[in-house]
């Protein structure tokens, strides 16, 4: 990401933050896992949850800010001669496709996580709200009448 918005820096004019927004993005995404790698290693000298936190809601902020210079930059021009509003075609290409591929994988952790409260809903309705030890035990159960004419 930081390689792709430093070399394409001035080379979308269409949206210029679009390459900030991905080196910003990439410099944030290194630190915090290099935070998170280190983090028994750093809690001996300070805290680092409330660090990851605030880094957490800086990259949270800016994918929001890259999601809406992404999206109101399409689709751009890829060829400069065609006017000023064209973007070179990997930067904004990458950008659109990693906001893309996060929204996927929000909306399959959201659906999985509804299916899961579906369930579990529909198990609580089905079996009445009983717990493992509320089953009757076939010992205790009262036998059905039987028709025994010998």
């Amino acid at each position: 990401m930081i390689v792709i918005g430093v070399v394409n820096k001035d080379k979308c004019p269409a949206s210029s933050n679009i390459p900030i927004f991905l080196i910003v993005e990439g410099v944030i995404g290194i630190i915090s896992k290099i935070l998170s790698l280190l983090r028994d290693f750093l809690l001996k000298y300070f805290k680092v949850d409330p660090i990851l936190s605030v880094i957490g809601l800086v990259e949270f902020a800016f994918f929001i800010c890259g999601s809406v210079w992404v999206f109101s930059a399409f689709e751009p021009r890829y060829n400069p001669a065609l006017g000023e509003l064209y973007c070179n075609k990997t930067t904004y290409l990458f950008a659109l496709i990693i906001i893309c591929c996060i929204y996927i994988i929000i909306a399959v952790v959201v659906f999985t996580f509804l299916c899961i409260s579906v369930m579990i809903c529909l198990t609580v309705a089905i079996c009445g709200g009983r717990a493992d030890g509320d089953v009757e035990t076939a010992a205790e159960m009262t036998p059905l009448p039987t028709n025994d004419h010998r």
